[in-house]
């Protein structure tokens, strides 16, 4: 199947790196010169994309909340954590966006995973997980160096890792973790924080709370 480098992009970043992704986080992707209500419909009409409009506050990020590495000898400060987590969706009202998904063709012509969303009442995270996406791709330029590798990904090809919490995603490099990737959703407890921080602290990974 022909498609363009963005239309390529949209697939791969959909199929390889997140469950979905809104127009307004893929307009930030978008290279120069590109249409990208003509590229995203075209994807559809070659049916690797589905699409549904959707109430929701995406946020903007820039920088993790917090970020560990085995160098540092201090817990973080959970309560504070979930309490940034929480104060951003506040200043961050509801709009309507256009979101998209890969489709089981996606995934047949390109693998990965795709088709139906396996996780519907968690799209409001998901979205959340892809402004991280858009953060993280917008600092590395290209996410096939980026070794940034979904949830999904791990459930399915890397079952090898014996991960018992799977994080949104993982960093990827040589087979191996290198840094890990979580997303803090408005409903955090600290409870959850504390022991997200320990397993991977367990085993000496870094990681970005976002």
């Amino acid at each position: 199947m022909q498609l363009s480098p963005f239309g390529r992009f949209v697939v791969d970043a959909l199929t390889w790196r997140v469950r979905v992704i809104a127009d307004s986080q893929l307009a930030i992707l978008a290279t120069e010169g590109s249409d990208v209500k003509k590229e995203l419909d075209s994807l559809i009409r070659k049916r690797v994309l589905e699409a549904f409009p959707m109430p929701v506050s995406l946020l903007t990020l820039e920088s993790p909340l917090y970020s560990w590495d085995p160098a540092h000898s201090v817990e973080p400060d959970y309560g504070k954590i979930c309490w940034q987590a929480e104060q951003r969706f506040r200043k961050c009202p509801a709009a309507r966006h256009i979101v998209f998904h890969a489709t089981k063709l996606a995934e047949r012509q390109f693998g990965g995973v795709g088709g139906k969303i396996r996780q519907p009442f968690q799209l409001v995270h998901d979205l959340g997980t892809a402004s991280v996406f858009v953060a993280h791709t917008m600092a590395h330029e290209q996410t096939d160096e980026s070794g940034w590798t979904s949830e999904d990904i791990l459930r399915r090809y890397f079952r090898h890792l014996n991960l018992r919490k799977i994080p949104d995603a993982l960093i990827i490099k040589n087979d191996k973790p290198f840094s890990v990737i979580e997303f803090v959703g408005k409903d955090y407890s600290v409870s959850q924080i504390r022991r997200f921080h320990f397993y991977w602290a367990k085993k000496n990974t870094p990681y970005q709370l976002w």
